[in-house]
């Protein structure tokens, strides 16, 4: 049963990253704003509710090759002509992973445990 509602929600996080990355494609705007608020927006919908379920490794794997993959679309590194899928997977996953650091964008499994253990405490109190 959480394994569907956490399908549910990287269903729903695409479209939002669909719907985001459409908008700052078309508009000028700076690309850290735009991995910020995929920070703020994006992750918030997929890890809402996390802290009261345990993701297993295959789930975590997901997340984070959810989370990249978006980070690549709104990043939107063109693919060259002469370059396999295999180097452009790697030369835009760098790339986005860059701009996240910068703007200061964490794992969402990181994000995931912090927000477990301040439910904790609250619980604990």
């Amino acid at each position: 049963m959480v394994f569907n509602n956490f399908e549910f929600k990287l269903d729903f996080s695409r479209l939002s990253v669909e719907t985001l990355s459409s908008n700052f494609l078309t508009l000028p705007v700076a690309l850290e704003s735009c991995v910020d608020n995929f920070d703020t927006s994006v992750a918030a919908s997929v890890l809402y509710g996390t802290e009261s379920w345990t993701p297993r490794v295959e789930e975590f794997r997901t997340l984070e090759s959810t989370r990249r993959s978006m980070l690549r679309r709104i990043v939107g590194v063109k693919r060259k002509p002469d370059e396999t899928w295999i180097e452009w997977i790697k030369r835009s996953t760098h790339a986005a992973l860059k701009y996240a650091s910068e703007a200061g964008v964490r794992r969402w499994e990181e994000f995931h445990y912090e927000r477990k253990w301040l439910w904790a405490g609250h619980v604990a109190r």
